[in-house]
């Protein structure tokens, strides 16, 4: 099979390295549906070796109730010629079944396919069905002791992969016990049930919704982007299941209070553990607080962990103003040759002149710069003011060489009118077009999909080029290989972090052989030692980036810098 115009001989090269990055859970599947190819850790995970795989028709790995259902998918994917995602229970070889979430991208023009996964459910009976003691009798929903055990699976993945974060909301019926009282418990049974499918049909097939007792649910949210994802995916609930339903001839209109706690990696840096129990404990001492206020209303736990809402709008208030007093500066961190070690470029990163605080990094602000959507506006401040630099640098070097970075956010990308503005900002500045570089991440691209694939071609159309940024922190890591029109990635500063472990090491390796594979140049983030230096060095990384070169400096001081190198 031929993948997007390349020869059988980097195909081959590009599959096995991505199929030998640790814990990749893929596999790939011919036109006939049959598995050609698994992956050491798809293979491990269900307990099988190759020989009880290949061959085999996918689906015949299936839970019987799944395999429709996912043979139309696959045969979306070839249709569509773009990614589709599904979840689908897996077969093991002990009987048991494994939950598991799919993403799958078409191979070429001969209907091949290539799957990728991430393990989100418990393991089932041979009849992929809970076991009585893990559902609510009433509902049939997983009971608290499988919700505990998946968020318990949550916090071993954020300890493996440092920039994931996930959810817990707990939802609690307000007024619950007068339904009870005035229509009686049989009726109060029904709104439970009615409460829990609409809950059910309204979360990803990634996140877990469980009844804990009484008038009580919660949520475990996967993969949230931010602290404000899963206030926005409430606020959605509140739309689309808190709506009257009827019992007999009475319509019951009802509510509810949620708590929510997020837990990303500052929540592991506490003197005692995490654990399951406590997360949902903070959840549902915010959801009692919501009920206190008077009910219907939504509480963030933990002020410790993340920003409270007075915090937020105080810190909102804040960047509206320094919009408008231009208060947003890059600072540049130079992107250097390996093997010389000359300065190829920079990547311009924001700071803010606070009045009081000083010049704060983007950890500061930055999350309630998303949410707010003030981000659009700091991101235009910041790249005019790059590319500007930019011009300047080209004449005093007397050479039009030199790169700049800048970062667009998902949110920017697909604003309305931000490519034509990105364009005009870069004729109006004077710099080629091919000195500039847009680095975007994996989530820019699942969560706009064709529209941000289709933006991206039309920057590279006109000579600007494209980076994917902090590469292998995200589940569709080989997709967004696939589709996305760049010319180089960035490995992400965790793993170079890591180099010195073996695993660290293998995963660097295997995602510059892979690259290598597709023709893309790689950047490693976070080189802050000069063993770092040798070994992404060694391993066939063409740029590094990190403090072992240069912390982020003014313009002033990155020119010094440049002149200096000359």
């Amino acid at each position: 099979m031929i993948i997007f115009g390349i020869d059988a001989a980097q195909q081959h090269q590009t599959l096995a390295a991505f199929f030998s990055l640790p814990d990749n859970l893929a596999l790939t599947l011919d036109a006939e549906n049959r598995i050609t190819a698994a992956s050491a850790g798809l293979l491990a995970l269900i307990g099988v070796d190759e020989r009880g795989v290949l061959g085999q028709p996918f689906t015949a790995l299936l839970f019987d109730a799944d395999r429709s259902a996912v043979a139309a998918r696959l045969q979306e994917a070839r249709e569509q010629g773009e990614t589709v995602r599904f979840s689908a229970r897996l077969r093991c070889g002990d009987g048991r079944f494994v939950g598991l979430a799919w993403s799958v991208i078409q191979a070429g023009s001969e209907g091949w396919l290539v799957l990728s996964a991430h393990e989100v459910g418990v393991n089932l009976d041979n009849a992929a069905r809970l076991s009585p003691e893990l559902t609510d009798r009433l509902t049939g929903l997983p009971a608290l002791a499988l919700f505990l055990q998946r968020v318990d699976h949550g916090l071993q993945r954020l300890r493996r992969n440092p920039s994931a974060r996930f959810a817990v909301v707990s939802l609690g019926l307000d007024r619950f016990h007068l339904v009870n009282h005035r229509f009686g418990y049989w009726a109060g049974d029904l709104l439970l049930t009615e409460v829990a499918h609409r809950l059910q049909r309204n979360v990803r097939p990634t996140d877990l919704v469980s009844r804990v007792g009484g008038d009580e649910f919660c949520v475990l949210l996967e993969d949230v982007r931010d602290v404000a994802a899963p206030l926005r995916v409430v606020q959605r609930w509140r739309e689309g299941v808190a709506v009257p339903f009827r019992v007999g001839n009475h319509e019951l209109s009802w509510g509810f209070s949620a708590g929510v706690a997020v837990v990303d990696q500052a929540a592991l840096s506490g003197e005692t553990p995490l654990s399951s129990e406590a997360v949902l404990s903070e959840a549902q001492l915010a959801m009692r607080e919501a009920k206190r206020q008077g009910g219907a209303a939504t509480v963030i736990s933990d002020p410790a962990l993340h920003l409270t809402v007075q915090q937020q709008f105080e810190t909102e208030a804040e960047l509206r103003a320094a919009i408008e007093q231009d208060a947003f500066e890059p600072y540049y961190q130079p992107i250097v040759d390996l093997e010389t070690r000359a300065i190829a470029g920079f990547e311009a990163l924001v700071r803010w002149h606070h009045p009081r605080r000083g010049v704060l990094p983007p950890a500061a602000f930055l999350e309630v710069a998303e949410t707010s959507g003030l981000i659009d506006a700091i991101g235009k401040q910041v790249i005019e003011k790059a590319l500007a630099t930019l011009r300047t640098w080209h004449e005093a070097l007397g050479r039009a060489t030199l790169t700049i970075a800048v970062n667009v956010s998902p949110r920017q990308l697909c604003a309305p009118g931000f490519v034509e503005w990105l364009l005009a900002a870069v004729t109006k500045c004077g710099v080629p077009p091919e000195t500039v570089k847009v680095e975007i991440t994996e989530s820019a691209v699942l969560d706009q999909g064709e529209k941000t694939l289709a933006i991206l071609s039309r920057l590279r159309g006109v000579g600007l080029q494209v980076m994917l940024d902090d590469f292998g922190t995200g589940f569709s890591s080989l997709s967004c290989l696939y589709q996305i029109p760049a010319q180089a990635i960035k490995i992400d500063r965790s793993f170079v972090a890591a180099i010195d472990t073996q695993r660290g090491y293998d995963f660097v390796r295997g995602v510059v052989d892979l690259a290598h594979a597709l023709g893309l140049d790689v950047v490693c983030e976070g080189v802050e030692t000069e063993a770092q230096h040798a070994q992404v060095k060694a391993l066939g990384a063409r740029w590094g980036q990190g403090y072992l070169y240069s912390r982020p400096v003014t313009s002033d001081q990155a020119l010094a810098m440049l002149l200096c190198g000359q």
